[in-house]
């Protein structure tokens, strides 16, 4: 029993370590929000400056809202972009915690995935390993598997 336990937080803690890593601006989808991002960030400071660490989307907002107290440039329609584009590329979510709108923002669900992931832990326990998410009725889980990068587990 004790040997499990180790296991599991080994493995919780692999996934806490994996999801702070940041993403390489260049491995970012081209395209109109790509572009936004490197001028509207790229004026003051490296893009890699912002892509450095995943976040929930409460956090991007915050930091694009500091960005414009500092000076950056940006309707408020670029900065929901921005907001979006960087949860979903950059992002970081808490399975056990977020709400079903972040689950469907940071891992490109729908919104019936999204409920049945907290509807499940709601119902039952919560989660531990990907594997656990995966097996929730109703999940796509190649597509959980595919986002496993920004998914961290609380609660252990």
């Amino acid at each position: 029993m004790k040997r499990l336990t180790v296991l599991l937080s080994v493995a919780a803690l692999a996934g806490v370590l994996r999801a702070a890593q940041g993403v390489d601006p260049s491995t970012l989808p081209p395209g109109e929000e790509r572009e936004m991002l490197f001028r509207v960030c790229g004026d003051c400071h490296d893009v890699e400056n912002a892509t450095a660490e995943r976040r929930p989307p409460a956090e991007w907002r915050s930091v694009a809202d500091d960005m414009v107290r500092r000076g950056a440039q940006a309707t408020e329609d670029e900065i929901k972009t921005l907001v979006r584009y960087l949860s979903i590329h950059v992002g970081r979510v808490d399975v056990n915690r977020a709400s079903a709108d972040d689950l469907k923002t940071v891992l490109e669900l729908s919104k019936e995935q999204a409920d049945a992931i907290v509807a499940f832990r709601t119902g039952h326990r919560e989660f531990h390993a990907i594997d656990e998410v995966k097996k929730v009725p109703g999940i796509d889980g190649r597509a959980i598997e595919e986002r496993k990068d920004r998914i961290v587990f609380s609660g252990q």
